[in-house]
């Protein structure tokens, strides 16, 4: 979701389901792994939740005109030391490039210890899918609240060296800070695949 959204409030929606009908009402912005979505058809009915094996996509209505597409989908990601490819559970991933190539994220939340207590922090996970794969492959996290450029380009590398060893080489990051991460997607199709 977008920085400037809160979670717990509730956004113009289409809904798309895997038989194709749709359902029109406002949605909370779903986190990567919610098994739910929740939705009501005016802003102040009655909170229904909807499957996720039942929907195919989201489409949220912003002010700019531009809206925020979501799909629900399995992903692949790198396995433990081995970096065996493994598939996750169904997960609602948004959509911040397109191109020959497309790149999406989602958002999770983690435990993490600070001093003598545990803390919630959000993590946006970044998929791309392109020719090579069926489905989003994760390729890296950006810690909200304590961004990591060096961690975030640890990760690409690991994720990224059969693929497209090349682009951890070509990210500057003064050009993420100004265009955001989803700048990758389109050095990815510049660079990378056929």
């Amino acid at each position: 979701m977008p920085l400037f959204l809160e979670a717990s409030d509730f956004y113009k929606v289409t809904v798309t389901f895997e038989d194709g009908t749709e359902q029109r009402g406002f949605a909370e912005f779903p986190y990567g792994n919610d098994s739910k979505l929740k939705f009501r058809t005016e802003p102040k009915a009655k909170t229904e939740k909807i499957s996720i094996d039942l929907v195919k996509g989201l489409y949220f209505d912003t002010d700019d005109g531009v809206g925020i597409r979501y799909i629900t989908t399995k992903t692949y990601y790198h396995a433990g030391l081995t970096g065996k490819l493994k598939e996750s559970e169904k997960a609602w991933l948004g959509l911040c490039y397109e191109g020959k190539s497309k790149l999406y994220y989602s958002y999770t939340t983690a435990q993490v210890p600070r001093g003598n207590m545990m803390h919630t922090m959000t993590i946006k996970n970044y998929l791309i899918i392109n020719e090579k794969y069926d489905l989003p492959l994760f390729i890296f996290s950006e810690w909200i609240g304590t961004p990591s450029f060096a961690m975030a380009k640890a990760e690409l590398k690991r994720n990224m060296k059969n693929d497209c060893p090349e682009l951890v080489k070509l990210l500057d990051k003064k050009v993420i800070k100004e265009k955001g991460y989803a700048y990758i997607g389109q050095l990815y199709d510049e660079n990378c695949g056929k």
